[in-house]
């Protein structure tokens, strides 16, 4: 078996042979799991000034907490914390004196490391105010470079520099409330949804004549410092890669997915000019076009190359399908499914609503410049704009269709090939 493969391997093991753990284990996390791998080899690229943050969503026991035990423990690589509060990350505790205060700073343990945050439901969930104020912070943390604060107690404290770092979180599905305060500072924060996988009598059964979950994440946790440990040894110096030797093909199709994500999760806001209607701001894509790329050439690191190609594009491909609200990433995933055209009643199908909540998400995905008004049959439909039909092309099925390469020894199904549909929130 893989596991006992990786047991016996003298603490090596690459990417294949980690992809064979975490499918024998947990098959419907893998891609979840990968994405995350992600996140310490970017840590590894000596170029990288950008924090990442990946938040995995879903609903309760889906899986989000296994993928992050799967890091859980790994000192060299993680910093778990299960509460902590924006204002940890520079204290400015009453309490303690000012020149003691940098012993409890949390910006420096996680400092070069991946942060863990199994549930962010606490901090999504606070007042309207504390939860501006406090993703105010953690927008700001995620430049990477530092923090500089003022309180009465302590006047000014700051940590300046390189305080690069990247977080690995999971939540149930964030509500309105939530991506209206995020859109306001500008998104930091990247999503993943896991698909939802309605499991049946006899797979249920069999779970419980399967060795036990505890025992199924420690192979996995093994797996996967051998694996993360393995590079650092490889590179302990870092990584300088080389920019020039990166297709332009490969980044073309970055940028694309950066310009969707860009218009994908934009702020709508009322405009009263007389007359009542909305329009949007977009974040510019130049960060996320940078993000993405970051996470693409991490991909590589953990495959042991120095150069992108194909298979690294899927996982950008995935964040760039999933980083946006709930209705906007299942009507995507409609047009996508649908040729890039979708008619009212099938957006009601998807969306489980009914008019004129139904004619409101649909003149949003116009409004925020992803879409147009169009007819199929004379009935009113959606339809993507043609600057966004890179996404219906040969070029980007190859990307998806290079996970179930052989390459990657089926790191997907065929069934997963578009963007799982998000469940709206209750």
């Amino acid at each position: 078996m893989a596991s006992e493969i990786i047991n016996q391997s003298n603490g090596k093991c690459d990417l294949v042979s980690w992809r064979e753990v975490i499918r024998e284990n947990f098959p419907d996390l893998l891609i979840a799991a990968e994405l995350a791998l992600c996140l310490p080899a970017q840590l590894q690229l000596r170029d990288i000034r950008n924090c990442f943050a990946l938040v995995l969503t879903g609903q309760s026991s889906i899986g989000k907490t296994i993928v992050i035990d799967f890091f859980r423990g790994i000192n060299e690589i993680s910093y778990l914390s299960d509460s902590f509060t924006p204002s940890s990350f520079l204290s400015h505790a009453a309490k303690i004196s000012k020149k003691n205060l940098g012993e409890i700073d949390l910006l420096p343990r996680i400092r070069r490391k991946v942060m863990l945050v199994p549930d962010l439901a606490p901090l999504f969930s606070l007042r309207e105010d504390d939860l501006v104020r406090s993703l105010g912070v953690l927008t700001r943390v995620l430049d990477g470079q530092g923090l500089s604060t003022d309180s009465g107690q302590h006047g000014r404290r700051s940590l300046e520099g390189d305080y690069l770092f990247m977080m690995l979180a999971a939540t149930t599905p964030v509500t309105r409330r939530v991506w209206k305060a995020m859109s306001t500072l500008g998104p930091r924060l990247f999503f993943y949804w896991l698909p939802k996988k309605d499991k049946g009598v006899e797979e249920l059964a069999q779970q419980n004549r399967d060795i036990n979950w505890s025992d199924k994440v420690d192979l996995c946790r093994g797996a996967t410092r051998k694996l993360l440990m393995r590079r650092k040894e490889q590179y302990p110096e870092g990584i300088s890669w080389d920019k020039s030797g990166d297709s332009m093909e490969h980044l073309k199709a970055i940028a694309q997915m950066a310009r969707l994500l860009s218009r994908l999760r934009a702020k709508i806001e009322m405009e009263d000019d007389g007359e009542k209607r909305e329009c949007c701001a977009f974040e510019a894509p130049d960060r996320i076009n940078q993000c993405l790329y970051n996470l693409a050439r991490a991909h590589a690191v953990l495959d042991g190359r120095q150069q992108l190609i194909e298979e690294d594009l899927f996982w950008p491909l995935q964040i760039a399908l999933n980083s946006a609200p709930e209705q906007r990433v299942q009507l995507l995933s409609g047009l996508l499914t649908h040729e890039g055209a979708i008619r009212t009643s099938e957006v009601g199908s998807l969306l489980g609503i009914t008019t004129p909540a139904l004619h409101t998400h649909m003149g949003r995905m116009c409004t925020i410049g992803l879409c147009e008004e169009s007819k199929i049959n004379g009935e009113n439909a959606i339809r993507l704009k043609e600057e966004f039909r890179w996404f219906l092309g040969d070029e980007c099925l190859q990307i998806l269709y290079s996970a179930t390469s052989e390459k990657l020894k089926g790191a997907l199904s065929e069934s997963d090939l578009v963007p799982p549909l998000a469940p709206s929130p209750c």
